[in-house]
C-alpha cells in the first residue's frame, strides 16, 4: 500500500506550506540583499558625485574664464590691427599735407618774388 503525497490533500498543504515559507524566507533574503546592494550601491554613487561635483564645477569655471581670455586676446588682436591700419593711414595722409604744404610755400616764394619785381617799392 502506497500513498502518493500528491494525491493526499492534507500532505499536499502541508508541503505548499513548507513551500511557502522556503520561497518566503529565499524572498525575505533575496530582497534584503537586493535592498543592501543598492543601498551600497547608491550611497557611493552618491559621495563619488558629491566629492567630483566641486571639481567638475572648478573645470567648467576654468574653460569659461580660458575662452573669455581667448576672446580677449582675440578683441585686443583686432583693436591692434585697426590702430595700426588707421596709423599707417594717417602717417600717409599726414606726408600727402606736408607736401601741398611745401608746394604751397614754394608758390608762395614765386607770387611774392613776381610781385616784388613788378611793384616798385615805397622809399
Amino acid at each position: 500500500m502506497y500513498i502518493s503525497i500528491e494525491n493526499n490533500p492534507t500532505q499536499m498543504s502541508f508541503k505548499q506550506k513548507v513551500m511557502e515559507k522556503q520561497e518566503s524566507k529565499i524572498r525575505k533574503v533575496f530582497f534584503s540583499e537586493v535592498t543592501v546592494a543598492v543601498t551600497i550601491v547608491s550611497v557611493s554613487a552618491g559621495f563619488i558625485f558629491w566629492i567630483t561635483g566641486p571639481q567638475n564645477t572648478s573645470n567648467l569655471e576654468i574653460q569659461r574664464i580660458k575662452d573669455q581670455m581667448e576672446a580677449q586676446q582675440k578683441t585686443q588682436l583686432q583693436i591692434q590691427n585697426i590702430k595700426d591700419n588707421d596709423l599707417h593711414t594717417i602717417e600717409g595722409k599726414v606726408s600727402d599735407l606736408q607736401d601741398q604744404v611745401n608746394d604751397l610755400q614754394q608758390t608762395v616764394v614765386r607770387v611774392e618774388t613776381l610781385l616784388n619785381e613788378r611793384l616798385p617799392t615805397k622809399k
